[in-house]
């Protein structure tokens, strides 16, 4: 009979210990990271900005991992943010090819001349994509106009670039 309780105990025990980790865990923590800054001709300057909103959800019930994150582009002058371009996406990989699961982008213009007048997302491959274009006027006058895009990529292994 102790026998069997012995080995029972040890069942459970490694029930519950597959059980635990085979439970997503994903931790909603968000880091936003400047890559570039761009500078124009005209004395304004575009950072870009990558957002990682989540660590790997890790399984052990599938081999493959999910990441979301985002890569924002903010049109400046001096310290002023005119205009900002958002893509958003989400990803599944597994060390031997990346997808890109979802996309979708958002845009603001905070300030008085600058308006975004058309604005798409589309997603390809291990690539989300964004693209905006936004116009400055005046009095009702198109001064100047910009178009950006912005693609967050998911490599192989989960790093977003």
């Amino acid at each position: 009979m102790r026998q069997s309780k012995k080995k029972y105990f040890i069942f459970l025990s490694i029930a519950y210990f597959i059980f635990v980790l085979s439970i997503s865990t994903s931790v909603n923590a968000s880091e936003q990271l400047l890559t570039e800054v761009e500078h124009l001709e005209n004395g304004d300057y575009i950072e870009i900005l990558l957002e990682y909103d989540s660590t790997p959800a890790i399984t052990l019930s599938s081999s493959s991992k999910t990441i979301s994150g985002s890569k924002t582009v903010r049109y400046k002058s001096g310290n002023t943010t005119l205009w900002t371009l958002k893509v958003k996406g989400s990803f599944s990989y597994n060390g031997s090819s990346s997808k890109c699961t979802s996309s979708s982008v958002s845009t603001t213009s905070p300030g008085k001349t600058w308006y975004i007048s058309k604005s798409s997302a589309s997603k390809s491959k291990n690539s989300a994509t964004a693209k905006a274009t936004a116009q400055r006027k005046v009095s009702g006058i198109v001064l100047q106009t910009v178009t950006r895009s912005v693609t967050l990529t998911c490599s192989k292994s989960g790093k977003l670039s």
